[in-house]
């Protein structure tokens, strides 16, 4: 009995600690007559969030719902970004893809217009890696290069390697150049192979935006 007390114990305080971090929508009811929510609320460039909400005033079909944005550093006005109506529930979606940090809100053109309470979105910046060549001989110089998105012309990446302990350490950095076509920067840079490891390229964050770092990539370096 005392074992499967405990057992219900430790799955409850396992639950309590997966949900917060499964959790990527937010919802706002700070107005009971319009709320908001989006889901994710941490975006990875350039991917889109959804903004869903309803109208809760009477006669709530069909009225026009604005989207608003307000975008780090937060100092200026709400702009206008689009519009949609609502169903036959009153409900609304929109779907977005922020650039940096914003702030959203919606309002209802209703008599008295109704305004949403506000929920931040954090953009994470997006980087992939490539390597030219993954099993080098002893000695070879190989190449990584990868993408930044947006772009951040003249920040650096930081190519690591992982250490026995699982650690990462920093054995260069290189800087993105400038914006590309798709709005990313691209950074390249050369390695000298010396021994068998595992690397990633991080980039850190800024003011407007979360860093992010690559998928992991394995190389065996030959002739050790």
């Amino acid at each position: 009995m005392k074992r499967a007390l405990l057992a219900v114990a430790a799955i409850a305080a396992l639950t309590a600690l997966i949900v917060p971090l499964g959790a990527t929508a937010k919802k706002d009811n700070s107005n009971p007559d319009l709320s908001i929510e989006i889901e994710p609320t941490i975006q990875v460039w350039p991917r889109q969030v959804a903004v869903t909400g309803r109208l809760g005033a009477p006669d709530n079909d069909g009225k026009t719902i604005t989207l608003q944005a307000n975008e780090h550093p937060f100092q200026g006005p709400f702009d206008d970004v689009e519009t949609t109506t609502t169903d036959s529930n009153g409900d609304y979606s929109f779907s977005v893809k922020p650039e940096e940090h914003t702030n959203y809100r919606t309002v209802a053109d209703v008599t008295p217009k109704e305004t949403s309470g506000e929920i931040t979105v954090k953009s994470r910046m997006k980087i992939t890696r490539r390597v030219d060549d993954r099993t080098p001989v002893d000695g070879q110089t190989i190449t990584f290069s990868g993408r930044v998105g947006p772009a951040h012309e003249g920040q650096h990446v930081f190519l690591q390697r992982r250490r026995p302990s699982g650690t990462w350490k920093t054995v260069t950095s290189t800087p993105l150049g400038p914006e590309q076509a798709d709005e990313t920067s691209i950074y390249t840079e050369e390695i000298v192979a010396k021994r068998d490891g595992r690397w990633r390229a991080r980039v850190k964050a800024d003011e407007n935006h979360r860093g992010n770092r690559s998928r992991s990539i394995r190389i065996n370096v030959q002739g050790e």
